[in-house]
């Protein structure tokens, strides 16, 4: 069994956010987690006839200044208030690249409107 522990007070990665994100952002928009493990964001979403709003974490690879996208994503389907764990220490597809500057993405959304925000933690 393993612990994990978390810093005390959530930092706000993104506010009030209302469109499915037409690109990636600029690396200065990222969390820094490279001395991490893991990532978890607290998300708050409201919306008027949500049906679906999916997420996806993006790393920032500062070797290449590309940014590299996860397989995973994670779809919700109905209002509320939700938690997504990411793993920080990402190697990916059986690469070790130095990643850790990570931003929650969104997607696709369906429905007639929607607001999303999510805080993150550390650990």
């Amino acid at each position: 069994m393993s612990v994990e522990i978390y810093a005390v007070y959530p930092k706000a990665h993104r506010s009030a956010v209302t469109e499915v994100d037409p690109a990636s952002p600029p690396p200065a928009d990222t969390i820094d987690a490279r001395h991490s493990q893991k990532c978890r964001f607290d998300v708050a979403l409201t919306g008027v006839a949500l049906t679906l709003l999916t997420v996806q974490p993006i790393f920032w690879d500062e070797a290449t200044e590309l940014w590299v996208e996860t397989a995973e994503t994670k779809s919700f389907t109905a209002v509320g208030d939700y938690t997504v764990v990411v793993d920080a220490g990402a190697g990916m597809m059986g690469f070790k690249i130095s990643l850790g500057l990570l931003f929650l993405r969104i997607t696709a959304f369906t429905g007639t409107s929607f607001s999303f925000s999510a805080d993150y933690l550390l650990s």
